[in-house]
C-alpha cells in the first residue's frame, strides 16, 4: 500500500536457469526481511546483493522512508546476520542541518 511502510523481501532459487532442464525448479525460502509500521523507519524494496572481497554478502535496499540500507546476510545468503529492527542507512535524500 502506498504511504504505508508495510513491505518485505522474498528470496527464491534455482539450479538453473534453462525452462528445458530436468532440474529447473523454483524453491521459495520465504521472506528475508521484513518492515513494520510505527517499529522500522524504512520499507524492503528493490533489493541488490554484493560480495565483499572475504565472500561476506551484503544486501542493500531501497526505501521510500529513510533511504537506503544495508544489512548482513547469513552464509547461505538466504537470512539476514543480525537485527533487522535498527539497520544503519547508508545514504539519504535527507538534507543535514548544522
Amino acid at each position: 500500500m502506498f504511504g504505508k511502510n508495510t513491505s518485505c523481501i522474498g528470496v527464491a532459487t534455482n539450479k538453473t536457469l534453462h525452462l528445458l532442464h530436468l532440474i529447473f525448479k523454483w524453491i521459495d525460502h520465504g521472506k528475508i526481511i521484513q518492515s513494520y509500521p510505527g517499529k522500522t523507519n524504512w520499507n524492503a524494496i528493490d533489493p541488490n546483493i554484493i560480495a565483499d572481497e572475504k565472500g561476506n554478502a551484503w544486501m542493500t535496499f531501497g526505501s521510500f522512508w529513510d533511504g537506503l540500507k544495508q544489512v548482513k546476510l547469513k552464509k547461505d545468503r538466504l537470512y539476514i546476520d543480525g537485527d533487522s529492527i535498527s539497520l544503519p542507512t547508508i545514504a539519504s535524500r535527507k538534507k543535514n542541518v548544522f
